[in-house]
C-alpha cells in the first residue's frame, strides 16, 4: 500500500492521505472467498487533505463499476492513468512476497488514450475513480489498486485488478468520509443519506432504458435497463432519476425519469 495514496483513519472515516504524509498500520488480505487485498493506515505524523491528490477531486460516495466503464485512478508511481473495465467481478491470481493469492475485484485495461504503464509497483492502495467518458475524474469512488496478474496466470499483464470499494468498507468495518463543507460536487446530485430508503420503481419503457453516467442525454452509457426490471431511485432532479440497482444506496447511474414507474 502506497504512503501517498491510502485508506486513512481519521475520526473513525475514511479520507484520502495526501501524497507525503506518513501512515503508519498493517496491510493484510481480508477473509473472504477469495479473499479482499486491504487495510487501513492511521496518520501519526503529516496531514491528510480530502482532495485525490493530482485529480482535484474529493471522494463523495461509493459506487460500482459496470463493464466497459472508463476509470481513473492517481498513484503514486505512474501518476494519472485512464482505464477501461473489463471485468467487474473476476477472482484474479496477485504475486506476492509469500507466494502467489487470488484476490477478488474487478480487472481495468489501459484506456486507448493513456500512453505508458497502467499502474507499476508503488500505486498498491491507489483510488480508481469512475469519469465521466471523457476523461474527466467524478467524485466516485470505485475501486482500491490492488496490483498486476501473477505472470502465468492467463490474464494480461498490462492491466491492473483493484478491489470494489463496497466491498472493502464493508469487510473494514468504514464509511467514506464526507464533511458538511465539501465544495460543490461535479456531479449534479448524490445518493441520499443511508437512512432514507430508496424508492422502488420498474422500468415501464418497452424498450430497454439507458443508464447513463451523469444526468445528460450526452453522458456516456454505463449499461441498458430491461422492460420491467427493478430499480431504487435514490434522488431526483430536472427529469432525471439517480439510482440504485441493488437498492443499497450505492450510485449505479442516472436514467430519465419518466421511463419509470411504482411497481404494482
Amino acid at each position: 500500500m502506497s504512503v501517498g495514496h491510502v485508506l486513512v483513519v481519521a475520526k473513525a472515516k475514511v479520507v484520502c492521505a495526501e501524497q507525503g504524509a506518513q501512515p503508519c498500520g498493517k496491510v493484510a488480505l481480508v477473509a473472504g472467498n477469495p479473499p479482499l487485498d486491504a487495510g487501513l493506515a492511521r496518520i501519526t505524523t503529516g496531514t491528510a487533505d480530502n482532495q485525490v491528490a493530482r485529480l482535484g477531486v474529493t471522494m463523495q460516495a461509493v459506487a460500482r463499476v459496470t463493464k466497459d466503464a472508463q476509470v481513473i485512478k492517481s498513484g503514486t508511481a505512474t501518476g494519472v492513468t485512464l482505464g477501461i473495465v473489463v471485468d467487474p467481478d473476476v477472482a484474479v491470481p496477485i504475486q506476492y512476497d509469500t507466494g502467489v493469492k487470488t484476490v477478488r475485484g474487478f480487472l481495468i485495461k489501459p484506456d486507448p488514450s493513456t500512453s505508458g504503464p497502467l499502474i507499476d509497483h508503488g500505486d498498491s492502495g491507489a483510488p480508481w475513480l469512475l469519469t465521466d467518458g471523457r476523461g474527466k475524474a467524478l467524485p466516485l469512488l470505485a475501486g482500491v489498486n490492488v496490483g498486476f496478474p501473477a505472470q502465468g496466470s492467463g490474464f494480461p499483464q498490462d492491466c491492473a485488478l483493484a478491489c470494489h470499494a463496497e466491498d472493502v468498507m464493508k469487510a473494514l468495518g468504514v464509511t467514506l468520509w464526507r464533511p458538511d463543507a465539501l465544495a460543490p460536487a461535479p456531479v449534479p446530485f448524490i445518493a441520499a443519506p443511508a437512512h432514507a430508503p430508496p424508492a422502488p420503481m420498474l422500468v415501464a419503457t418497452r424498450e430497454a432504458a439507458i443508464l447513463r453516467g451523469l444526468p445528460s442525454q450526452t453522458a456516456n452509457r454505463l449499461d441498458g435497463l430491461a422492460p420491467g426490471q427493478l430499480v431504487h431511485v435514490l434522488a431526483t432532479r430536472d427529469g432525471w432519476a439517480q439510482v440504485s440497482l441493488k437498492g443499497d444506496n450505492l450510485i449505479d447511474g442516472f436514467v430519465w425519469a419518466d421511463l419509470l414507474r411504482p411497481p404494482g
